[in-house]
């Protein structure tokens, strides 16, 4: 059985609806879009307003964790290191916890996702679209209400292909409701397929470089060439997306850079310290 040790965040992503109105104690109308709660917010800045969210879900989250989760479903073995309770799991975490070895280190971290359109049916997502028609609105501009808007324009350029005549730019009032509610379907159900990876050239981050064990551990000299000091992606660290590469580059840059400009300051270069050692 493959194994892996995985570290050292962890989240509980809770899962909440903006309320609208409230008409009962269990019942409430929902802010359906983001555009209306920011809307909302505008119309209290500069006096006061009160904003209620209603959680409906909360689920485990951070990069650490889903990954770990990931590959215990292909079978994996995995020990876990991490913000994911205070000496033993939090209770989001006790089905992660069920199986894996854990080192619970911390609480974890807590991020609240507004939900917007998941009750929202294609035919409501329509009619809010043709209400838009009093301001004008290009069907990009409508949808960017509703989508992030690079998304959005590259779904209509995706899609217009079988809807002749439609663009990004095309006013919504210009477009059938039958033409219309069929584009909504194809949006909310889109798949994306991954058939290739992008070229070198836009890559996040590289793979490779000098090994670890050719530096000092509480420097980063090289070993092989001392007064030479290496930080970043020109070692052979490297991780998943979500600030780790960034955060690598910051942190061995700074203890590098400390230690070379410390070296400087006290006239302690190489040739010096191979002459020390020679006496010796």
């Amino acid at each position: 059985m493959k194994r892996a040790v995985i570290g050292l965040d962890g989240f509980v992503d809770e899962v909440v609806h903006v309320v609208d109105k409230r008409t009962g104690r269990d019942a409430y109308t929902r802010i359906e879009t983001i555009g209306e709660y920011a809307d909302r917010l505008a119309q209290g800045a500069g006096l006061s307003t009160n904003v209620e969210i209603v959680p409906v879900s909360r689920k485990i989250g951070g990069n650490g964790p889903i990954f770990a989760q990931g590959l215990k479903n292909l079978g994996v073995q995995i020990t876990y290191l991490g913000s994911i309770g205070d000496g033993s799991p939090h209770p989001v975490f006790e089905d992660f916890a069920e199986g894996t070895g854990t080192w619970c280190l911390a609480e974890p971290a807590q991020t609240d996702a507004m939900e917007f359109l998941e009750d929202m049916p294609e035919q409501e997502i329509t009619a809010y679209l043709y209400e838009e028609n009093g301001r004008n609105l290009t069907l990009h501009q409508a949808l960017s209400g509703l989508l992030n808007s690079k998304l959005a324009k590259g779904l209509i350029v995706l899609l217009s292909g079988k809807y002749n005549g439609i663009s990004a730019d095309t006013p919504v009032c210009r477009i059938k409701p039958a033409v219309m509610a069929e584009l909504i379907g194809e949006i909310r159900h889109f798949e994306v397929v991954i058939s290739q990876t992008n070229e070198l050239e836009r890559a996040q981050v590289c793979c490779g470089g000098v090994d670890l064990s050719e530096l000092q551990e509480d420097s980063l000299e090289s070993r092989k060439l001392p007064g030479l000091f290496m930080c970043g992606e020109l070692l052979d660290v490297d991780g998943i997306c979500g600030g780790y590469n960034l955060q690598w580059a910051w942190s061995s840059g700074y203890r590098a850079g400390s230690e070379a400009a410390r070296r400087l300051c006290n006239g302690d270069t190489p040739k010096q310290k191979t002459e020390r050692q020679d006496g010796q």
